[in-house]
């Protein structure tokens, strides 16, 4: 959604914001992994080392970005499907959207992290193919695209008719940044057994190999987008317009296209995201226990806490709510958790007594302040369009 609506309602000209996002993220995804390798443990209970009452905050916000992300996904889940079939009714999208969370929820409760992981990697590449396509078919501009990556500014929301500057912006960094949704990757690692040096070369190329693929798929929304609604002046403003305008711009096969495309984002992110987010939940609870959790106890946390993230937000298929509205809130979430685990997250870095060579380095501590600084400007912009303060 952040980058469809960056390119529908900003062309190409936000597209050297993934660069900076990309960055932003590898510094914190590499700091969080480290600290796996460094020490054998999760990153949660480096946490609650630094600041007992860091790890309760977290989970509060855990529960709460949960939420807030598993409604628009529901909606998602529902609407995708009744776009694919040209067939549009609110008993359609809620058994579309039930089947779906049904389908996602037995892969993650039965198999844990590695069903997950095996059923994931499929979706993710028809994910790509299914956006690569639509971008050629789209037929953008290259040099336009050149100048979005190469020439960085800022476009002005005057006359953009959708979402504003500093809105999409917000969605950009909470979609792209959000610490939080970040520290799955530690607990993936983790889950893995990846918790000593000896991994961190194929723990490193697994990384690079993750942000390159997100990075290339953000891209190519954003182009598909700037090159099929920004010249026709169709921005857009709610998850509805999605696929009606690229199917006015390229027919049905458009229709097909980004149908398919929405369903399979909004899936595998929905089965990932309540995945490492509960597997954070039986971190934060281990570290909090004298002696932590046996296996089984882990299993029964993380169990306990699917049913919790993938049941509670049903009523909203009962609501008539839309799913942007709540993509914002859930940005401005994250954006405003950045700043705060980044802080914690450099102070449990930067113990040299413990992770000894693997501690940060002068590169890694300038790279952290400057995404505390730029996150702090991008929430401050966000929260004052939102309110309408500007």
């Amino acid at each position: 959604m952040s980058n469809s609506a960056a390119g529908a309602n900003f062309g190409y000209s936000l597209l050297w914001t993934l660069a900076v996002i990309g960055l932003a993220r590898f510094v914190i995804l590499e700091a969080t992994t480290r600290y796996v390798m460094a020490t054998g443990e999760t990153v949660l209970a480096g946490y609650r080392r630094a600041a007992k009452w860091s790890s309760w905050v977290i989970f509060g916000a855990i529960v709460m970005r949960r939420h807030l992300s598993n409604l628009y996904h529901i909606l998602l889940m529902g609407l995708a499907p009744c776009f694919l079939l040209g067939q549009d009714t609110l008993l359609l999208r809620n058994v579309f959207a039930l089947a779906s969370c049904g389908a996602a929820f037995l892969v993650m409760y039965s198999g844990g992290y590695k069903t997950v992981e095996r059923f994931s990697k499929p979706l993710a590449f028809l994910l790509g193919i299914t956006v690569l396509i639509t971008a050629i078919w789209a037929k953008p501009d290259p040099a336009a695209i050149w100048a979005g990556i190469v020439s960085p500014s800022l476009p002005s929301s005057s006359g953009s008719g959708g979402i504003g500057l500093g809105l999409v912006l917000l969605m950009l960094v909470g979609s792209g940044v959000g610490s939080l949704s970040n520290l799955k990757y530690s607990a993936f690692i983790y889950e893995k057994g990846w918790r000593d040096p000896s991994h961190l070369k194929k723990q490193r190329i697994d990384m690079l190999g993750s942000l390159l693929g997100a990075l290339l798929i953000a891209a190519l929304l954003q182009i598909a987008a700037g090159a099929v609604l920004k010249p026709e002046g169709l921005t857009l403003n709610k998850a509805e317009d999605l696929i009606p305008l690229f199917t006015a711009a390229l027919g049905e096969s458009g229709r097909i296209l980004m149908a398919l495309g929405l369903w399979t984002t909004v899936f595998t992110t929905y089965v990932g995201s309540n995945t490492g987010y509960s597997l954070l939940v039986c971190d934060i609870l281990d570290s909090a226990r004298e002696g932590g959790h046996t296996a089984e106890q882990r299993q029964k946390v993380y169990r306990g806490f699917l049913w919790f993230f993938c049941i509670s937000p049903m009523y909203v298929l009962w609501t008539g709510w839309k799913p942007v509205p709540i993509v914002i809130a859930c940005s401005a979430l994250m954006a405003l958790a950045v700043p705060l685990v980044t802080v914690l997250l450099f102070k449990i870095t930067a113990d040299r007594e413990r992770l000894g060579r693997l501690s940060n380095g002068k590169l890694a501590t300038a790279a952290m302040a400057i995404v505390i600084i730029a996150s702090i400007g991008v929430a401050y912009g966000g929260a004052m369009e939102l309110f309408g303060l500007k």
